[in-house]
């Protein structure tokens, strides 16, 4: 039996008094964020909130704070500062004065509020360049999240509804071309595994393209012909199989193989049963593949070395049509 995952809960709502004594903002947070609004980092904003907390500390040098709540999990701790929040009442129906209706994000906020605030977020991260330590906490976090993400999903099924209304929600959406060629670039060189091999394969088995897929792909390889061409001129359609482009003014490389495969199996069965080895001229009548006009075999004579140059024109020989 596996054992119960712990659920952290390090999160708590706070709220700041000021000189008065009056609660004027309810928070959320973990570790010491109730004390980092003391921060003259912080209290460069001209804010309702920077205001009560200069003349707090003006007053009485502190701000003092209680935590109402504590061991929380994140969303425990928004339902809490949500429900306090409306409890107390925000400007101008109460003491706080708070930005938002409390919760994750800016809720809350009317819209030209929304814009002036993400507006100075916008400012605030122009142009700042982030060291690599803070570059590598940022990557192990997402990871962090992308492991808990993968657990909490592993050995789950969707069902048919589930997978539909996920399909309907991806439905439509596009990718941006800097973002297709991102995955292009992450693609490169990446080398799967033979088993991850087999599971895409295994996945892909049976499975039938749509029209929509169908007229995508053949707009692809349209695209990739006529960059072909634009790059090496007009090609040939092989005169063998009509499919592929030929190679060398021959046939395509199938073909081509397929020719030169052919041609080897008679001539060695010919060469095998002959009582004296054939002449040049015999040997071309027994095979009987019949050669292009303008072209010949260049079969090498006999006694020639295997590096002769009737060798070499043999390799680079040019298919004519097999008469299979």
């Amino acid at each position: 039996m596996a054992e119960p995952t712990l659920i952290p809960r390090p999160f708590y709502v706070y709220v700041l008094f000021d000189w008065r004594g009056w609660p004027f903002y309810v928070g959320k947070g973990r570790g010491n964020r109730y004390r980092h609004h003391r921060k003259p980092s912080q209290l460069k904003a001209d804010t309702p909130k920077n205001h009560a907390i200069r003349e707090t500390l003006r007053v009485l040098g502190e701000i003092p704070s209680i935590v109402v709540a504590a061991d929380l999990t994140e969303v425990e701790a928004y339902q809490i500062e949500i429900s306090m929040i409306a409890s107390i009442g925000r400007a101008p129906n109460g003491p706080l004065v708070n930005a938002t209706d409390g919760g994750h994000g800016l809720c809350g906020l009317n819209e030209a509020s929304l814009l002036r605030a993400r507006a100075k977020i916008s400012a605030y991260h122009r142009g700042r360049t982030l060291s690599p330590e803070h570059k590598a906490k940022i990557s192990a976090a997402h990871l962090a999240i992308r492991d808990q993400t993968s657990a909490r999903f592993s050995g789950k099924i969707f069902t048919v509804e589930h997978r539909a209304k996920i399909g309907a929600r991806r439905k439509g959406k596009q990718h941006t071309d800097e973002a297709k060629e991102k995955m292009r670039l992450a693609a490169l060189g990446r080398v799967y595994s033979l088993e991850t091999r087999q599971k895409m394969s295994a996945t892909r088995r049976g499975k039938k393209r749509g029209p929509e897929a169908l007229a995508r792909m053949s707009e692809a390889q349209r695209q990739r012909h006529a960059l072909r061409i634009q790059m090496h001129g007009p090609s040939v359609v092989c005169p063998r199989c009509g499919v592929r482009e030929k190679i060398r003014g021959g046939y395509c490389r199938p073909c081509h193989a397929a020719y030169r495969r052919e041609y080897r199996r008679r001539r060695a069965i010919i060469v095998r049963k002959a009582v004296a080895p054939p002449d040049r001229a015999q040997l071309l009548v027994q095979i009987e593949l019949p050669l292009p006009p303008g072209q010949s075999l260049g079969l090498p004579r006999r006694g020639s070395p295997s590096g002769s140059p009737s060798r070499r024109r043999a390799r680079r020989l040019s298919p004519p049509e097999l008469p299979l």
